[in-house]
């Protein structure tokens, strides 16, 4: 059951925000004029006292939609507010959608709600954002199970370029298992909602080893450079079974793109599925990581290796993800740095691999050798594959088990 407050008018939010988001908040209802007011910037700051900024007749409407911006510098996410009188609703939140008439409408309720005589501003923070896109929404509430909405619709648009620097801090992680009722899951990660990495987690769990989740070799860690969470890749053991196929260690990685389970055992280089389409030039990528080497490095036989230490890897490529008769192509741990698709690559040097496991900064540019088409970047016509792992041979199933990265508050940089 839905209800309608009348007389809302809102109030519109402008922001400037460097590196990713450039959002316009606006009111686009009723062909009513959008009233504008002062830059965060300028105000220090979303009002905390609604009543003297929104224009909403003091409040004496039931909900309001306010302003919104940008969730986090260098995050893909928008985070929106509303009001709401002298109440307390069973339920608060937004509705959003990129239609106007809100076909295939999404929905999210408040992720704060700071309830005070000064202060009746709730906010809750949408993700998954897109380029080149307008979002309309409006606030909710719900009293005795009726729904009360604002006719006030505001809109943000994200514009091309604004996702050009993403930074991922590895902080959104979640358990999953390679089918219902499995009682060994692994972590996968998400960046603002949106799934841009894979690891090999899914095939080490196909060696039939009941790991727990910390267990496998990709792995959240509660010792980021800032304190917070980090990425922790370790090289571990596979078993009988992996000894059985020769693939007696897994290095810890984590990449973006897919990783193809039904390739997990049979032919695993295919199975990691690196690269996606990204619609900039990226020209530099930096963060941080620290590194301690296993003890004994061995082969695919499980014959030691005298003399050779193992060593991390940490890089960026660039290739174009569809042939001149237009067929789709995905680079894997086979192919990612021999592809003739290949324009661009930056790779940490090897003779510069910092092993004193303290954190340490890296940042690689990355060459092209390739001119690229503009055009063609701005319509996803090339990919970007990060990779990290913890044994720079992995991928021939050769390290040291025990090898851990850790890595942490990385940067994709753009040139546009």
């Amino acid at each position: 059951m839905k209800a309608n407050a009348h007389n809302l008018y809102g109030y519109t939010l402008i922001g400037v925000m460097t590196l990713m988001i450039f959002a316009a908040c606006s009111k686009d209802s009723d062909n009513r004029p959008v009233k504008e007011v002062p830059s965060e910037e300028e105000q220090g700051g979303i009002p905390e006292n609604p009543d003297e900024n929104t224009g909403a007749d003091n409040l004496k409407d039931l909900v309001v939609t306010g302003g919104c911006k940008v969730i986090e510098e260098g995050k893909m996410g928008m985070l929106l507010y509303g009001y709401v009188n002298d109440v307390r609703p069973s339920e608060m939140g937004f509705v959003y959608s990129t239609y106007e008439d809100f076909r295939d409408a999404n929905r999210v309720t408040v992720s704060a709600f700071d309830r005070g005589t000064d202060n009746r501003r709730f906010s809750a923070s949408i993700s998954n954002i897109k380029e080149g896109t307008k979002y309309y929404y409006y606030a909710y509430v719900k009293i005795e199970g009726v729904e009360y909405s604002a006719n006030d619709v505001y809109i943000f648009t994200v514009k091309y370029g604004d996702l050009a620097n993403p930074y991922f801090d590895f902080e959104e992680f979640h358990l999953e298992t390679i089918k219902d009722g499995d009682p060994y899951p692994f972590y996968v990660w998400t960046e603002s909602g949106q799934e841009w990495w894979a690891s090999g987690n899914a095939g080490y769990r196909y060696t039939g080893l009941k790991a727990q989740p910390l267990e496998y070799p990709s792995c959240p860690d509660n010792g980021g450079v800032d304190g917070g969470y980090c990425l922790k890749l370790t090289t571990r053991d596979t078993g009988p079974l992996g000894a059985m196929v020769g693939m007696r260690v897994a290095a810890g990685n984590l990449f973006t793109g897919h990783f193809d389970a039904r390739e997990a055992l049979g032919n695993t280089l295919a199975a990691t599925q690196m690269g996606m389409p990204f619609a900039h030039k990226p020209i530099r990528i930096s963060g941080f990581y620290k590194y301690q080497a296993g003890e004994k490095m061995q082969d695919k036989n499980g014959r030691e290796i005298v003399g050779e230490r193992d060593a991390p890897d940490i890089y960026c490529v660039v290739y174009k993800n569809i042939d001149a008769n237009g067929n789709r192509i995905q680079l894997d741990g086979s192919n990612i740095f021999t592809s003739p698709a290949i324009v661009g690559i930056g790779r940490i040097k090897r003779d510069e691999i910092d092993f004193s496991n303290q954190w340490v900064g890296f940042n690689i540019p990355i060459v092209y050798v390739v001119p690229v088409d503009k055009s063609d970047v701005k319509n996803n016509l090339y990919s970007t594959a990060i990779v990290f792992t913890s044994s720079i041979r992995g991928a021939e199933f050769v390290g040291a088990p025990g090898s851990t990265l850790w890595i942490d508050n990385v940067k994709l940089e753009s040139e546009y």
